[in-house]
């Protein structure tokens, strides 16, 4: 199995579990989405960048593949969610199609990586390792301002959209490395349990002002914890765990294999009265079980959608190639 699959289920479990503080009789076990976003970002970038090594691109035709992934599933989220039930035809400016169907204003994600995937293509292409510990370098000094600006809804909100781009030059710098990740083993699972204590740790103590409201301590720790994941993602026990055990395997492929479509409708299935209503912990095996099974409707959905249209972003350009079936490029077929 491909060890970023296995990351990229982890990360969309921590996305979801992340939105369910109202159902867990301890809200602090609903955590931990700041963990799950740095992992999609990291894999974003260690995925565009192994793909970039296989096949270089112009701008345009680079782009559209991303878009061709992005925007279908996009398109029939909005349109199944929000434009029909609000009646979008009558209420809707131009503005607001473009923002919604474009930009997926709900959905903040995608804001994101639809700006980092343009700032991401200039330093990937120039293909200097050196360049991408440089710009994530440089993105540590806006830090330092911290205790001056406070921490503002706002500053909060710019910071993460600092850190987000981060690991995502993580991750290409990761992948650019001149050897290969080497797997985990025993001393990587001991050194992730001790970052894991001490990074919760941190993240209590920011939230209850005694770091001074300072974000800085746990995003830096992040950076150590996905790369010890990244490790022990690649071990061979782990594969061979996977592969003695076909159902949990083929969850952890679906799981993986939608990361985007989960994100995008997880949000709709908490709103399913039938599905929230259970008793703990029903209701979160529910809504993950129920978030899952629609994810992959929707993937096949957006799958067919683009095939039918050969959907190749706002470009266009040569034929979408079959296979697009990852956000980060990594199992992209060329």
């Amino acid at each position: 199995m491909n060890d970023t699959l296995v990351l990229r289920c982890l990360a969309a479990l921590l996305i979801v579990n992340s939105h369910l503080e109202g159902f867990y009789p301890i809200r602090q076990l609903a955590a931990d989405g700041l963990l799950g976003d740095s992992l999609f970002f990291l894999l974003s970038g260690w995925g565009l960048v192994l793909s970039e090594r296989r096949s270089r691109r112009d701008f345009p035709r680079w782009y559209a593949r991303r878009s061709a992934r992005l925007h279908p599933s996009i398109f029939l989220v909005v349109f199944l969610f929000d434009y029909l039930p609000h009646s979008g035809w009558s209420s809707w400016s131009l503005a607001d199609y473009l923002l919604n169907f474009g930009w997926g204003r709900s959905y903040g994600f995608v804001g994101q990586i639809l700006t980092f995937y343009v700032l991401f293509f200039g330093i990937m292409r120039c293909g200097s390792r050196t360049l991408f510990l440089a710009a994530l370098s440089a993105l540590f000094l806006p830090y330092a301002a911290l205790p001056i600006l406070g921490r503002s809804d706002a500053l909060f909100h710019a910071f993460h959209w600092i850190f987000y781009f981060q690991m995502m030059l993580f991750g290409g710098w990761l992948a650019l490395s001149p050897e290969p990740i080497a797997p985990g083993g025993v001393r990587e699972l001991v050194a992730l349990l001790g970052l894991m204590s001490l990074y919760a740790a941190t993240r209590v103590a920011s939230a209850s002002g005694r770091l001074g409201g300072a974000i800085f301590p746990p995003h830096l720790l992040i950076f150590p914890i996905t790369y010890a994941l990244l490790r022990l993602a690649r071990a061979d026990w782990l594969e061979q765990g996977l592969r003695k055990t076909p159902g949990l395997s083929r969850a952890v492929g679906w799981i993986g294999g939608s990361t985007l479509e989960i994100y995008l409708i997880h949000y709709q299935v908490l709103g399913l009265r039938p599905v929230t209503s259970l008793a703990f912990p029903l209701n979160v095996v529910a809504i993950l079980i129920v978030s899952v099974v629609l994810a992959r409707l929707l993937a096949l959905a957006a799958g067919w959608l683009r095939d039918a249209s050969r959907w190749d972003g706002p470009w266009g350009g040569s034929p979408r190639p079959r296979g697009l079936a990852n956000l980060d490029g990594a199992r992209v077929a060329q």
